[in-house]
């Protein structure tokens, strides 16, 4: 008789915290997890089926529907409602299917997932791409998408001592700062508000930037991005969303992103400069995958130590995928989530 899991929030977060490897912290699986499906995604899309997302129109909420199939993980579909006031959360939650039977295997909350597979997707550029002695971060943004940037960088790049967060309200950044500070005490974090003046200081001095923001515009100045840095850039998602300036944009000898399909659709900024002349997509944009598969080819994106380098991710669906379906069989086996039969 068929049966249907249930994992909540609370559950998904425990899970996140499990290795299936006793060699290998549950960050770096993750993050491992992601190259796989990046190399798959850029060079057997035969075994990648991850259509563009969906979108539909609710009174209150635009609603995100991204399916996609992977071979030998297997068929998922996400399903995110994107307040129209901007304000609450992102309700969202995975469906994972079972091949063998077509039933729902398992409803999944996918409150953490989406922010973990972003920042594991950041994390894998930043392995490839930042110095390997990086010591300062600066995080944009005081949200989920924020913590687990924090917590995926420091994975890979343990050299790291001093971040600063920057928010444009005080009252959602203090939670998130002592957050931070219980989790990674030998990490020094200061938070910046709105327009502070230290803001300038801090971003020459850093060695990462992350930028995990919804803004339509630019959120510091491409000016004061000093040579070696390297950026990952996750929270634009439309047309009209810039979170970092064209001057910025204009940096990197080539854009790192995670798909140039989707880019071309979501990456405001930077259909912006190809549709300005400063950027050709097809000769300057190189994904992540690519990276993976190819290491030689980082060469062309950092030739020196004093190379700008961006990544830039609008998400792909198969990464929902990939971590649904972790998530899932460490679920089913420690018998962890509700059951519902029939």
């Amino acid at each position: 008789m068929p049966s249907l899991r249930v994992l909540s929030k609370d559950q998904v977060d425990l899970l996140l915290q499990r290795s299936s490897n006793p060699n290998v912290s549950s960050e770096l699986e993750i993050i491992n997890l992601m190259a796989e499906i990046f190399s798959a995604y850029s060079f057997s899309p035969e075994k990648v089926q991850s259509p563009h997302r969906v979108t539909i129109q609710t009174p209150n909420h635009t609603v995100l529907y991204m399916p996609s199939r992977v071979d030998g993980m297997g068929t998922a579909m996400k399903v995110v409602s994107v307040p129209k006031n901007g304000k609450g959360g992102l309700p969202s939650n995975i469906l994972v299917l079972d091949e063998e039977t077509g039933n729902l295997r398992a409803v999944v909350n996918a409150a953490a997932l989406t922010a973990i597979r972003t920042a594991a997707g950041s994390a894998l550029a930043t392995k490839l791409l930042a110095s390997p002695n990086a010591s300062n971060l600066v995080v944009f943004g005081a949200g989920a998408q924020a913590i687990a940037h924090v917590d995926l960088l420091v994975a890979v790049r343990p050299s790291i001592r001093h971040v600063h967060v920057w928010n444009r309200s005080k009252e959602r950044l203090e939670p998130v700062l002592i957050l931070l500070r219980e989790k990674h005490p030998c990490i020094t974090f200061t938070g910046l508000v709105g327009q502070d003046t230290t803001l300038e200081e801090a971003v020459r001095n850093a060695h990462i930037i992350c930028t995990c923001t919804n803004s339509y515009v630019p959120i510091f100045d491409g000016h004061w991005v000093q040579p070696g840095t390297h950026i990952n850039s996750v929270g634009s998602y439309t047309l009209d969303m810039e979170e970092i300036d064209q001057t910025t944009v204009g940096l990197p000898r080539k854009i790192v992103v995670d798909s140039r399909d989707a880019c071309k659709i979501e990456a405001g900024e930077h259909v912006r400069a190809v549709n300005e002349g400063q950027r050709n997509p097809d000769t300057d944009w190189v994904e992540v995958g690519a990276l993976v598969k190819h290491p030689e080819l980082i060469k062309q994106v950092r030739e020196t130590e004093d190379d700008v380098t961006i990544f830039k991710s609008v998400g792909v669906s198969a990464q929902d995928v990939a971590i649904a379906e972790m998530i899932v069989r460490r679920a089913e086996k420690d018998n962890i989530g509700q059951m519902v039969e029939n």
